[in-house]
């Protein structure tokens, strides 16, 4: 079954959930927290949200959510990737907010499909395609074309490199901690294409 990110904003009435969400996650010394504690505070939040109980993250704003991981310890993304739910939550979030933020003037003549690979520990990696193509931006779960390029890396590394840029990038393959087969031109474009928010200092 074919399941495509979704690409919609917050729901009716989650705006100002949004923003408490948002004041939370801007509150958090997570310098304090556990890696155990880091995933019981992401668990309750996903499990308040599947229970419609008007806690959403998709209300977040992407510079809170981008100030969370950026802010969060490579161990913590990595015990919260230990958890498939809380796994799927944060990159299908960060997916859908790609579509929201493609940058349609520096895409206007691009067709180029990235496909991630996605690790974390002995779990079965999850792949993803996305899709930039004349101002537009899909990620589907259900990889359907052909790649330009594939990139595999852990889950804790694609969230920190979504939020840092090529900067985090160059680190990655430096270290080996991320792999590139295929095209390096569109691997080394590609994150251009998106005005996503920088990590706040």
């Amino acid at each position: 079954m074919r399941r495509r990110c979704r690409c919609g904003g917050p729901k009716r009435g989650e705006v100002v959930r949004g923003k408490e969400l948002d004041a939370l996650a801007d509150a958090l010394d997570l310098a304090k927290l556990t890696e155990d504690q880091f995933v019981q505070l992401l668990a309750a939040v996903h499990m308040l949200d599947r229970a419609d109980a008007g806690v959403s993250v998709s209300a977040m704003s992407t510079q809170s959510l981008v100030d969370l991981i950026a802010r969060a310890s490579r161990k913590q993304l990595r015990a919260a990737a230990a958890r498939q739910e809380l796994r799927t939550l944060l990159l299908e979030e960060l997916f859908r907010r790609m579509a929201d933020h493609v940058v349609a003037e520096k895409t206007r003549h691009v067709d180029a499909v990235v496909e991630w690979v996605v690790t974390s520990g002995d779990a079965e990696p999850l792949r993803y395609q996305t899709r930039v193509v004349e101002g537009a931006c899909e990620t589907t779960s259900d990889p359907v074309y052909t790649p330009d390029v594939t990139i595999t890396a852990a889950a804790e590394d694609v969230l920190r490199l979504a939020v840092s840029g090529n900067s985090r990038a160059l680190s990655l393959l430096v270290t080996g901690k991320l792999k590139v087969r295929g095209d390096f031109g569109v691997a080394a474009r590609f994150l251009g294409y998106f005005d996503i928010p920088k990590p706040r200092a």
